[in-house]
């Protein structure tokens, strides 16, 4: 298992805000999927919704956890919201490291 700390939680609920905190705290680099995702498409996540849809979306989350997973450092990671929706997506973060809702 990975030494990432992996937070979760609703839009809103502080994910980015202590994962920033933590971040400087820890000395750890601190990694956005929502971030990521909107920079390996070059759009926001609206946009990603408004033309291909939620699925889609969804598989990019999955396909981000995954890209994270093949990388062994200690960070701290702040999902999107509706990320631990998908079952594959559970086990991808439970792989990641510790998980923490928020």
């Amino acid at each position: 298992m990975n030494n990432n700390i992996i937070l979760i939680g609703f839009m809103g609920s502080g994910k980015t805000t202590i994962g920033k905190q933590l971040s400087q705290k820890m000395e750890r680099t601190i990694v956005d999927t929502d971030s990521l995702i909107e920079e390996k498409q070059g759009r926001v996540i609206s946009e990603i919704f408004a033309a291909e849809g939620e699925d889609y979306f969804r598989q990019l989350e999955t396909e981000c956890l995954q890209g994270l997973l093949s990388e062994k450092n200690s960070r701290i990671i702040a999902t999107g919201g509706g990320l631990p929706m998908r079952e594959e997506n559970r086990s991808l973060l439970k792989q990641l490291g510790t998980v923490i809702y928020l």
